[in-house]
């Protein structure tokens, strides 16, 4: 899992400047600075403390803990610090890359297709499933989207039904694509991302 404050620009991030005021974040966990590494393993458990300064400047400072437990659950918290004179954060989590035969979803959130923080009143809460391909929409020029909201569990799977269950502790948003921030931010149309699934 890497940290992740960025997001492919939309339409309205790029009408309104985000893409420039908000610069210092999109490389702002490429190379984080390892401050402390602490491993601590008891009878029941391993937990893993990694501490990291980001590149910003002044530097942000990131704490990221896992708990690994031996039936294979892993609890993963983010503690993030953010000093003053940085601008607002595009995002603010984690990213994983799986296998491209992951590509059936569950989820129990806000449905049945994408929806934003200022745009989700509209979409019952309930379970629902789909693909990780067809999270991805079509516009004009390829930006963020497949985003879910207010979403507490999301299984990720092969057609055989195995892979991870992310469990979330409160709400949060979560999305899958077969496109990386990179692949949708370089496109310039659509069919500039063939190939890239």
């Amino acid at each position: 899992m890497k940290p992740n404050f960025w997001r492919a620009m939309t339409d309205i991030d790029l009408g309104n400047g985000t893409q420039i005021r908000c610069a210092p974040w999109k490389y702002a966990a490429k190379k984080p600075v390892l401050t402390s590494f602490e491993f601590v393993r008891d009878e029941d458990r391993v937990l893993v403390t990694a501490c990291y300064d980001l590149l910003t400047d002044p530097a942000a400072k990131l704490i990221t803990i896992y708990s690994i437990l031996g039936d294979s659950t892993i609890s993963v918290e983010m503690n993030f610090e953010v000093p003053e004179g940085l601008p607002e954060l595009p995002s603010l989590g984690y990213m994983l890359q799986l296998s491209p035969n992951m590509n059936r979803l569950e989820w129990y959130g806000n449905g049945p297709i994408d929806s934003y923080w200022d745009r989700k009143w509209g979409y019952d809460i309930g379970v629902y499933d789909s693909t990780v391909s067809e999270q991805y929409t079509d516009f004009v020029k390829p930006q963020e989207t497949g985003n879910k909201t207010d979403t507490r569990w999301l299984a990720i799977t092969n057609e055989s039904g195995n892979g991870l269950l992310f469990d979330a502790q409160d709400v949060i948003e979560v999305s899958a694509l077969h496109y990386t921030q990179e692949d949708m931010e370089q496109a310039k149309h659509p069919y500039n991302m063939e190939g890239t699934e």
